[in-house]
């Protein structure tokens, strides 16, 4: 019997078991067949069903065929991480990525790919080599009609969640010379008739978008002393032209007046003092 002969050799795959075999000697064990089975096919089968019943200590494993429930050691831990890191070299890398080329995953493969990294942390180091990776790369049509499709499936909820953890991981980043450039030499390029177009997007956006107290606070704060051109205010004018003002923005316009009439006041009595 195998495992007889490796305990006795003392190579048992089993460390338990070899440990209990070394320490209380080869008379404390014996080995007997259960069941004789006829057809392989159900040799799994059978020695689930006697592990359930008998329930072995030795057995680290909860299922026959299987290793689940084995823990690795330290030191089977470190070698299995050496010989991995010995086989992903930059070739083997290059290779792999060469047989994944031209494969499309099957829909239930993206679901699962999609539900097991969702909500994973990503390294800086893991960040920064997708940064490198995506840099110049322009999106097919294919990714645009992926986005496209995911951004509509989302609620409202979830679409102002997203903006705002875009806001706060560009809020005080710097753009580059090079992004500045690009960004003036594409707005040049486009026609009128497409500037019209991003214009009517982006006031469809805005009216369709639910702004928290604390979005309009900031909005609020950050306009206040910026003086506004003629053509502004003419554009303010016919959009406010039919419309009727709530009591409550009545008052509050009511109040910003009087606010403004008396720093008004105050800055001319200090000019005229001086």
């Amino acid at each position: 019997m195998r495992h007889y002969g490796d305990l006795k050799k003392g190579c048992h795959h089993s460390r338990y078991l070899q440990h209990a075999w070394n320490l209380y000697g080869e008379q404390t064990f014996s080995f007997e067949v259960l069941e004789h089975v006829a057809d392989p096919k159900q040799l799994i089968e059978r020695e689930q069903f006697y592990m359930d019943c008998l329930r072995p200590e030795y057995n680290v494993c909860s299922m026959a065929g299987s290793s689940l429930g084995y823990e690795h050691t330290e030191e089977a831990r470190q070698k299995m991480s050496e010989a991995t890191d010995r086989r992903c070299t930059e070739e083997w890398r290059r290779e792999k990525s060469k047989s994944q080329k031209g494969r499309h995953p099957t829909e239930e493969t993206r679901r699962r790919i999609g539900a097991a990294l969702r909500g994973k942390p990503l390294s800086e180091e893991t960040k920064r080599k997708i940064s490198e990776v995506k840099k110049g790369k322009p999106l097919s049509v294919e990714n645009r009609r992926g986005w496209n499709e995911a951004m509509k499936a989302r609620t409202p909820e979830q679409k102002i969640e997203w903006r705002e953890k875009i806001s706060e991981a560009l809020r005080g980043r710097p753009l580059s010379e090079e992004i500045r450039r690009k960004m003036s030499e594409a707005r040049k390029r486009q026609t009128p008739e497409q500037k019209l177009e991003i214009h009517r997007k982006r006031s469809e956006a805005q009216r369709r978008r639910i702004c928290t107290e604390e979005t309009r606070r900031k909005i609020s704060e950050a306009r206040k002393g910026k003086p506004f051109s003629a053509e502004h205010r003419q554009k303010l004018s016919e959009a406010h032209k039919g419309k009727s003002l709530s009591a409550e923005q009545r008052q509050k316009i009511s109040e910003a007046h009087i606010r403004w009439c008396a720093a008004r006041r105050i800055q001319q009595e200090s000019k005229s003092v001086s």
